[in-house]
């Protein structure tokens, strides 16, 4: 026979916290792209952007809750994601909220966020042009290498 021969330990991730950070601002990013209704309409909590500014009323935290409310809640997809991240983002949002680094490592991942909310919010019909003139271009690249293939 072979001692040990199947063994499982559980380990911590080295970058662990890091690793955790990361899952929940792509599924911010995921969200904003992906456009949604959730409970938590009005001004509700953006656990992680509050962790990373130290105060709900940053003025990016109302730039986050406005695509929230105008974008991800008005949807059936945008609505599911908002609820996961209702779920998770507590957690990462305590990580980030007792390290300085983590803090402004999330604040420098949102900055590309805000500016894409903002010009969202001010100019919806050039967004949306912009956002389907990527797609057509994506699309048309995928083609011409499948073409290929």
């Amino acid at each position: 026979t072979l001692p040990q021969a199947v063994e499982l330990k559980a380990r911590a991730l080295p970058f662990g916290n890091l690793l955790l950070l990361l899952l929940g601002v792509l599924m911010s990013i995921i969200g904003l792209v992906a456009g949604g209704h959730s409970g938590g309409g009005g001004g509700g909590p953006c656990f992680i952007a509050t962790a990373a500014y130290g105060t709900p009323l940053a003025g990016d935290i109302d730039t986050l809750r406005a695509v929230r409310d105008e974008y991800l809640l008005t949807n059936v997809v945008g609505s599911a994601f908002v609820d996961a991240y209702y779920h998770v983002s507590p957690v990462i949002a305590d990580v980030v909220a007792k390290s300085p680094v983590l803090a402004a490592l999330v604040r420098i991942l949102l900055v590309p966020v805000i500016f894409l909310g903002k010009v969202a919010l001010a100019m919806p019909v050039l967004t949306a042009l912009v956002g389907m003139s990527f797609g057509a271009a994506y699309m048309l690249i995928r083609r011409k290498a499948r073409g290929r293939a």
